[in-house]
Order: structure tokens, then C-alpha cells, then sequence
């Protein structure tokens, strides 16, 4: 799973995956005059993420991104795998077991490809609140 969810972040243009990458990016806007000295950078970082992804939003979002990907033919499984992880993660800590019940655990191996995605998701859904962001 992590392999394919990894792909699907590939052409996420709201993720900036290293700091190459973003001083890259810049000089290509600069370059081409699309930023300029009004232009403002920001990033943010939200508190406790991986535990604050809506599952069930995310599970929807990422039907329609399967539905658009090379991975198409198979989503049906793809999305049986990832809810069986999601839903159903259980982990030892101190010899007792305990049931994610809420978010992401960090320690799914494709938990930060998840939040990639889910970050995607919600870039999308505010630029829809707000026509006048540019990303």
C-alpha cells in the first residue's frame, strides 16, 4: 500500500517535500515573474495531525483519487486494505492492546503518505471556500 499511496503524492503540488525542492520552486516563480515583492510565503504545521485525520473523509477523498490514477482497476481492493489498517489498528504498548479509535497512528507505514494526501484534501477543499488563494 505504501508504494501506491506514495505514487499518488508524487503530483500533489501542495506538498513540498524537501528543502531542495522549495528553494527550487522558488526560483522557478521567480524567474518567471510570478512572485514578486508583494508576494508573502508562508507554511503551517497543525497540531497533532496524524490523530485528527477524519478517516471517513479521507477514505472518500482518496476513492475519487483512485478513480482518476493508474491504480483504478484495483481501487476496490486498495480501499478494503487501507480501511482494514485505518479501522481496525490495534497496537501492544506495555504489554496491553490498545485500538486506534480516532486518526492515524503514526506507526502505519504509510501514515505520512496518508496525511499527504489527506493535506491535499483539505488545500482543495479551501480553495474552494476561497477562490482567491493560489497555491
Amino acid at each position: 500500500l505504501q508504494p501506491i499511496l506514495a505514487d499518488l503524492t508524487r503530483d500533489n503540488k501542495f506538498t513540498i517535500p524537501n528543502s531542495d525542492k522549495l528553494i527550487h520552486d522558488i526560483e522557478h516563480l521567480n524567474k518567471n515573474e510570478l512572485i514578486n515583492e508583494n508576494s508573502i510565503l508562508f507554511n503551517a504545521d497543525i497540531e497533532s495531525l496524524y490523530p485528527n485525520i477524519n478517516l471517513n473523509r479521507f477514505m472518500h477523498f482518496l476513492s475519487h483519487r483512485l478513480k482518476a490514477s493508474k491504480y483504478s482497476h484495483i481501487r476496490p481492493f486498495i480501499l478494503e486494505l487501507i480501511a482494514v489498517v485505518l479501522f481496525r489498528y490495534d497496537f501492544k504498548y506495555n504489554n496491553n492492546y490498545y485500538l486506534q479509535i480516532q486518526g492515524v497512528s503514526m506507526g502505519v507505514s504509510f501514515a505520512t503518505d496518508l496525511a499527504n494526501l489527506y493535506l491535499e484534501f483539505l488545500d482543495i477543499e479551501l480553495n474552494k471556500i476561497d477562490k482567491n488563494l493560489k497555491f
